[in-house]
């Protein structure tokens, strides 16, 4: 037995169904012999072995759950290096006015101690 499908529209569609009578019996069998060939199909089989490789090509891929638990962690250290750099930023502030404070107090004092000049 074979199937033949046509392109209905969907009135011509619902009026071939109507006008069908199928018996029980003929629906199981044309519903066997669909199940087959989208069984046997090769476009289906080539979806199913493209499916199997591109589930090898993600497989080392991490799951939704372990991606945002990396993420968190990353964006904690982020966060941590940045409050770091803050951190030490004000310290080098603090320093170098303090360095330039000392050198001016060192430069008033030798020139206290300074000695003349000979002539």
């Amino acid at each position: 037995m074979r199937i033949e499908f046509w392109l209905l529209t969907e009135i011509q569609g619902s009026d071939y169904m109507n006008s069908m009578k199928f018996s029980v019996e003929n629906r199981r069998e044309i519903h066997e012999i669909v199940r087959g060939e989208i069984r046997t199909s090769p476009i289906l089989l080539g979806i199913k072995e493209d499916i199997g490789d591109l589930k090898e090509r993600v497989s080392f891929l991490p799951t939704k759950d372990e991606l945002y638990n990396q993420m968190d962690r990353i964006y904690g250290e982020l966060k941590t290096v940045r409050q770091e750099q803050t951190f030490l930023n004000a310290q080098v502030s603090r320093a170098t006015g303090q360095t330039e404070s000392l050198e001016q107090k060192f430069q008033m004092f030798t020139k206290d101690f300074q000695k003349p000049a000979l002539s």
